[in-house]
């Protein structure tokens, strides 16, 4: 089982106090040794195979932003080793943009470094809940760095967690970041850590992505460049197209792991937070494996609950939300198992509504004509 992608906690520390955000605020900053540690670790060849040719480190926070002394160092580091290795390193990170200056944004293009936008939507819905420490608005921090990613990068996802109390605006938020912003593409993601999704909110949502499929559709139809910009439909779709269901939710504990800011080794990003899923460290490199083994074994298709379920692109909910929820990765709620619903039908209906276009075909069919 090869190691190939990576997110760094570079600092828990955080300039916004975004109300659903899961990271503890603590000032605790990584260094560049323990970076430098980070690099050293993760090209190991027992870490991340023999074979491989490229590893992925994303650099996340808090804010990594704050950290950009962490950043530039772990950048330099893994240049030099570049030089010299088969086995290179590339790195990109997630942020909020409101540090995102015009010499920090050339840095990262002439670093290939890609950045993701945590963004919710208009001022209104992003003011709701991503907020200043005083609780102060962030929407003018985050604005003009926003129009600035967007003509830099080529191609720009808007990370958008939605709320009970933004869900209605689902549609018209995802519309405003892709043609008024101009983002290539958004992740509208439902809060399922703190939010309770009751049937009345799921109906709501049900109307949001009744529209976003009307939306998609029509781009579709239009032969517009890009057409299925939010990932979580193109996704569902060619599951649909191969009728394959996923056996688990992502590549936590697998593929993918996450590094604390002080080189402490979790199955994701997401898990930093609750010491009890430390697994080791960079420095020494060992790994418990036996805290991941279900993640490893994990085959939803075969769970009591799911296996009988006809929804393709789930495999069994986040594993952190369903440990925050319920103490156990295994088991997802309810309201969850709904959203997922949501995202089958639609990608049900853009298959077809949209079956017998070029578009459609030319984004999901080889020349042959599979699938």
């Amino acid at each position: 089982m090869d190691i190939k992608n990576v997110s760094y906690e570079v600092t828990q520390n955080c300039n916004f106090r975004c109300k659903y955000c899961y990271v503890l605020k603590y000032a605790k900053k990584g260094s560049v040794e323990t970076g430098k540690a980070v690099i050293d670790w993760l090209l190991r060849s027992e870490i991340s195979g023999r074979d491989t040719r490229t590893v992925r480190i994303n650099f996340f926070g808090g804010e990594p932003l704050l950290a950009m002394d962490v950043i530039t160092g772990m950048v330099d580091y893994a240049k030099l080793l570049n030089c010299d290795s088969l086995k290179k390193v590339r790195f990109s990170m997630t942020s909020n943009l409101s540090l995102l200056t015009p010499e920090i944004m050339t840095y990262f293009k002439d670093n290939n470094i890609n950045l993701l936008a945590s963004i919710d939507g208009d001022k209104e819905t992003h003011d709701k809940h991503r907020v200043l420490p005083d609780g102060g608005s962030t929407w003018g921090l985050v604005y003009p760095a926003a129009q600035l990613l967007v003509k830099n990068q080529t191609a720009t996802t808007a990370r958008m967690t939605v709320s009970l109390d933004t869900a209605s605006k689902m549609f018209d938020n995802v519309r405003f970041l892709v043609e008024d912003m101009g983002f290539t593409n958004v992740a509208p993601t439902p809060d399922t850590d703190n939010a309770v999704w009751s049937p009345e909110y799921i109906e709501i949502l049900s109307n949001e992505y009744f529209k976003l499929e009307q939306w998609i559709v029509d781009r579709i139809h239009k032969n517009t460049p890009n057409a299925i910009c939010i990932r979580y439909f193109s996704k569902t779709i060619g599951l649909l197209l191969k009728d394959k269901k996923m056996s688990r939710p992502c590549g936590a504990g697998r593929g993918y792991w996450g590094i604390s800011y002080d080189g402490g080794i979790y199955p994701c990003h997401r898990f930093a937070s609750y010491p009890e899923w430390r697994l080791g460290d960079v420095f020494i490199g060992d790994i418990d494996y036996s805290k991941v083994q279900g993640m490893i074994d994990r085959d939803n298709r075969k769970s009591e609950k799911c296996k009988s379920c006809n929804i393709h692109y789930c495999g069994g909910g986040c594993y952190a939300s369903n440990y925050v929820r319920n103490k156990d990765i295994t088991v997802i709620g309810h309201d969850a198992c709904e959203l997922r619903r949501l995202l089958e039908r639609t990608g049900q209906n853009i298959i077809n509504k949209c079956w017998s276009t070029d578009c459609f075909r030319n984004l999901f069919l080889n020349k042959g004509g599979k699938v």
